[in-house]
C-alpha cells in the first residue's frame, strides 16, 4: 500500500503543461504526485520548506541554485541509483557536463533548457521606422552600437518612448542574467574555470554597463524594467511598444501565440564575438531527505519520466516541451525529429524560419554554463550584483570602473577563488 503522494515543487512556466504530465505519470504508473507551483522567490521558498521540514521530494534548480543547494545538503546526488549514468550519456556533452558537480557527482537530470539570449525585434515596429524586414538579414544589427543607433532614431521619430526594453526585472533569472548573456557576447569570462576571477575596470563587463547606463540616460530603455517580474516584463514586450528585447531564444513559442508574426528574432545576438551561455537549465532533483526505498523508487521514477523515457522508450515529455514550447532538450534525437522542427519554424516569421532555427541550433549546440554558476556562492554573488548595478549603475552615478572592481571584490567575499 503506497504512502502519502510525492510532492513536487517546479516554478510556474506553464504549470499546466507540468500537472498534465504528472497526471500523464500518475495515469501509468499508479504513483500519486502532488503539483507544488512556487510563485515568487522560488529559491528562498524552497530554502524555507526544507527548513521547516516539509521540502518536497521532487524539485527543479537553475543550475545556480543546484551549485547552492548540492553543498548545503538538499539535494540527493544520482550517483548509485539504477540508471543514472547511463541516461546522461544519451545527453549533449556539454548538458551532461552542467548537469553533474565538479566532483563529478551527478546533481540531477535536465527537464529543458531555455536555450541562448536571442535579440528579439518588433517587426511591425521596425517597418514603420524603415528599419527592413525580418527576411532581410542584411539590416539585422551585428553590434550593440547599431542596436543604439537604430533605437535613437525610432525615438527621435516619436515611434517609442523606451525603443529596448531590458531583461533586468528583480529576480536570479532577471537583471544578472542579462549581465552574464551581454558580457559573454562582448568575450568577458568574468572568472575562469578555477572561479578566479578575471573581470576588471579594463574588461568588457565595464563596458556592458557604461552601456546600460547610457541606454537609461538617454531614454533608449526604461528604468521601469527593474519594477517587473518574469511575466509582467513578458506583457510589456508583447504590448508592442518596443523595438528590440534581448531574452531566452525559447520565448519565440510564446510570442508568436500571442501576437503571431509581429516578433521575430535577430540574425545574431549584437556582440563583438556572440558568445552564448547555457543559462536556463532546468534541472530535476531528488531530495537528500532521508526516504524509505519505496518511496526513493517511486521519486526515481517518476525524474526518470520527466528527465528521460517513458516507460515505452519514448522522450514524451522532451518532445512535448519542444513542439509547445521550443525550449531545448539535453537530446539530440528531439532536434533531428522533422516533426519538432516544423512546430519550432512555426515560432519564426516564413521568410525568416530557415536561418532563424539554423542560428537557434548553432547557439544551443555550443551553448556551455559559465564556471561561475558552478560555484556555491554563486547565488549571493548575483543577489549582490543586482544590487549594485540597480543602484549604482542605472539609478546612481558611480564610476563604472569602480562598479566592476567592487563586482570582483564581492565575488572573492561571497563566492570564494578556489575550488
Amino acid at each position: 500500500m503506497r504512502t502519502e503522494p510525492l510532492r513536487m515543487a517546479f516554478w510556474p512556466v506553464r504549470a499546466d503543461i507540468v500537472t498534465d504530465n504528472l497526471a500523464t505519470f500518475s495515469a501509468r504508473t499508479g504513483i500519486a504526485v502532488t503539483p507544488v507551483p512556487i510563485e515568487g522567490d522560488y529559491a528562498a521558498a524552497i530554502e524555507a520548506a526544507f527548513a521547516s521540514g516539509e521540502g518536497p521530494d521532487v524539485f527543479y534548480a537553475q543550475r545556480g541554485e543546484a551549485s547552492r543547494w548540492l553543498t548545503d545538503g538538499l539535494i540527493r546526488p544520482l550517483d548509485g541509483l539504477d540508471g543514472a549514468d547511463a541516461i546522461l550519456a544519451e545527453h549533449r556533452p556539454l548538458i551532461a557536463a552542467s548537469a553533474r558537480a565538479d566532483d563529478r557527482r551527478i546533481i540531477g537530470l535536465t527537464y529543458y533548457n531555455a536555450g541562448p539570449f536571442a535579440l528579439f525585434r518588433n517587426e511591425a515596429l521596425l517597418a514603420a521606422a524603415g528599419f527592413g524586414t525580418a527576411s532581410d538579414e542584411a539590416t539585422h544589427p551585428r553590434r550593440w552600437e547599431e542596436v543604439e543607433a537604430m533605437a535613437r532614431s525610432i525615438r527621435a521619430r516619436g515611434l517609442s518612448d523606451h525603443p529596448i526594453l531590458m531583461r533586468w526585472y528583480r529576480a536570479p533569472t532577471g537583471l544578472p542574467w542579462a549581465f552574464l548573456a551581454d558580457c559573454a557576447a562582448e568575450g568577458e569570462r568574468l572568472v575562469d574555470a578555477a572561479w578566479e576571477p578575471l573581470l576588471g575596470p579594463d574588461t568588457p563587463a565595464a563596458m556592458v554597463l557604461a552601456r546600460w547606463r547610457r541606454l537609461v540616460r538617454e531614454g533608449l530603455a526604461p528604468l521601469a524594467a527593474l519594477d517587473h517580474d518574469d511575466v509582467s516584463i513578458d506583457d510589456a514586450w508583447c504590448a508592442g511598444g518596443h523595438a528590440f528585447y534581448p531574452t531566452m531564444d525559447y520565448l519565440t513559442a510564446a510570442y508568436s501565440a500571442r501576437a503571431p508574426g509581429r516578433f521575430s528574432i535577430n540574425a545574431t545576438y549584437p556582440g563583438a564575438t556572440g558568445d552564448t551561455l547555457l543559462l536556463g537549465h532546468a534541472i530535476l532533483c531528488l531530495s537528500a531527505t532521508p526516504m524509505p526505498a519505496a518511496r526513493l523508487s517511486d521519486a526515481w521514477r517518476l525524474l526518470r519520466f520527466l528527465g528521460h523515457r517513458d516507460d515505452d522508450g519514448t522522450l514524451f515529455v522532451h518532445r512535448r516541451w519542444a513542439c509547445e514550447m521550443n525550449l531545448w532538450t539535453p537530446y539530440e534525437e528531439i532536434d533531428r525529429d522533422e516533426a519538432v522542427r516544423a512546430a519550432r519554424r512555426s515560432f519564426l516569421p516564413p521568410g525568416l524560419a530557415a536561418s532563424a532555427l539554423a542560428w537557434q541550433d548553432a547557439q544551443r549546440t555550443r551553448a556551455a554554463a559559465p564556471p561561475l554558476v558552478r560555484a556555491p556562492g554563486y547565488m549571493a554573488w548575483s543577489a549582490a550584483l543586482a544590487r549594485r548595478i540597480e543602484h549604482e549603475v542605472l539609478k546612481g552615478d558611480a564610476p563604472v570602473a569602480q562598479v566592476v572592481a567592487c563586482l570582483r571584490e564581492d565575488w572573492l567575499r561571497l563566492a570564494g577563488s578556489s575550488r
